[in-house]
């Protein structure tokens, strides 16, 4: 029994086209693989990165602003401190003293029925203490000095918290550039890797008469952009790593 040639070719064809479709599934599972692969070491890398607030605290710690500023406000609040003494002192004021030597008392005694009224002399220490109270008006309704210096309190302590602020900001910046940036760089290596199944597959279908050759050349082009696209991923990554451990110092370990 003779077997046609287009027969023949039929089989050719659909043993040629069993084989792509194994080798296309083989590839999907690797390339699946790799993918579940990239997203354990995005999660493991996120997983190891400390807590937010840690990067804050060593941020702020590092900022030698901050600590300046918080010796400038007990600075200040001493100064509102005294300003307040130096204003209550103008109002509020007290004596003491200590005398000492003779003085004449008077007595007053019975005798048979009749008072008398004598006067001795004697050495005698007495002792005085007074309090006083003045009310000038200018000085009363006058707290300039204490308001002023309550206003230079305020100032520091906005400062402080602009600033605080700002380092936490600044943090929370980099803190999510970092993680994006990893994650990024991760997903381009994945697609990377992918592109050399794929261009191998191509260029087996092009032997094959499966593919053409500017669709191989049109693989090979989106591979070299691929691979650029992978390096300023990289780049960008390590960017991200030196900002935050320059803005907190804590080392990031990949």
């Amino acid at each position: 029994m003779r077997i046609s040639k287009q027969f023949k070719r039929s089989i050719v064809v659909f043993f040629w086209a069993s084989l792509s479709v194994v080798a296309l599934a083989q590839d999907k599972n690797i390339a699946d693989s790799k993918l579940q692969k990239n997203q354990y070491e995005i999660d493991d890398f996120i997983r190891k990165l400390p807590p937010i607030e840690t990067f804050i605290d060593s941020a702020l710690t590092r900022e030698p602003l901050v600590g300046q500023l918080k010796m400038d406000i007990k600075k200040q609040e001493l100064e509102l401190s005294l300003a307040r003494k130096n204003w209550a002192k103008d109002i509020i004021g007290g004596s003491a003293g200590i005398n000492y030597g003779k003085f004449d008392n008077l007595v007053i005694s019975k005798d048979l029925g009749l008072d008398q009224l004598n006067t001795s002399a004697g050495e005698q220490t007495r002792y005085s203490v007074g309090l006083s109270m003045k009310i000038p008006i200018a000085t009363l309704f006058d707290k300039s000095n204490v308001k002023r210096a309550k206003i230079d309190l305020e100032k520091l302590d906005y400062t402080k918290q602009s600033l605080i602020k700002k380092i936490r900001d600044d943090v929370y910046i980099k803190y999510n550039e970092l993680i994006s940036s990893y994650q990024k760089y991760m997903i381009l290596i994945h697609d990377f890797d992918s592109y050399d199944a794929f261009i191998q597959q191509a260029e087996k279908d092009f032997y094959r008469n499966q593919k053409s050759l500017s669709e191989v050349l049109n693989l090979k082009m989106n591979r070299s952009k691929a691979q650029m696209d992978l390096l300023d991923a990289k780049n960008n990554f390590q960017k991200a790593v030196w900002e935050i451990q320059e803005l907190c110092g804590i080392e990031i370990k990949y």
